[in-house]
C-alpha cells in the first residue's frame, strides 16, 4: 500500500500534480504512491481505496493551486462531495504528516478568507510549513520535497 498520498483538485492542479507524481514515482516507485487516476483500477470502489490509502500513508501531499480556496469555499455546504476536504480531514484525524505544496504562485489559504464551517480545517493547515514548487525551479523544488 502507498506511503505517499497525493491530494489535489483536478480543476486547479491536475497537470502539476501529475508531474509531481511522475517524479516521485521515479524516485520511490509506483507502489509507494497513491494518486487517484494512477492507482484506482476499473471496478474498484474508489472511496474505499482512497480511505485505505490514506490510512496506509505516512505523508499526505496537499497540492494547493491558485483556485484551491475558492473551490473549497464553493463546496462548503456539500462536504460529502468534496473529496479534497474529506482526504485532508481524514489525514488530520489519523494524524498523518501533511505537507501543503503550493503551485502556480498559490499562497497558503487564510482562515479569515474561508467559510466559517472551514475555519478548523484552515487553522490546521495554516500551522503547517508549506513547500513551494515553481515551474522555473521544478527539479530543485521537487528534490527539496524528496529530501
Amino acid at each position: 500500500m502507498s506511503e505517499i498520498f497525493i491530494c489535489y483538485r483536478r480543476l486547479d492542479t491536475a497537470g502539476v500534480a501529475g508531474r509531481i507524481y511522475d517524479r516521485l514515482r521515479d524516485e520511490f516507485g509506483e507502489d509507494r504512491l497513491y494518486m487517484d487516476v494512477a492507482n484506482t483500477k476499473i471496478g474498484q470502489r474508489w472511496p474505499t481505496r482512497i480511505e485505505r490509502s490514506i490510512l496506509a500513508s505516512q505523508v499526505i501531499l496537499v497540492i494547493i493551486g491558485p483556485h484551491w480556496l475558492d473551490e473549497i469555499n464553493r463546496r462548503v455546504h456539500e462536504p460529502d462531495d468534496d473529496w479534497v476536504r474529506k482526504e485532508i480531514d481524514s489525514g488530520l484525524l489519523h494524524q498523518k504528516s501533511i505537507i501543503p505544496v503550493l503551485v502556480d504562485d498559490a499562497t497558503m489559504p487564510l482562515s479569515r478568507l474561508c467559510e466559517p464551517a472551514l475555519k478548523n480545517l484552515m487553522d490546521s493547515l495554516s500551522m503547517l510549513d508549506p513547500l513551494e514548487i515553481t515551474h522555473r525551479d521544478f527539479h530543485d523544488d521537487i528534490q527539496d520535497l524528496i529530501d
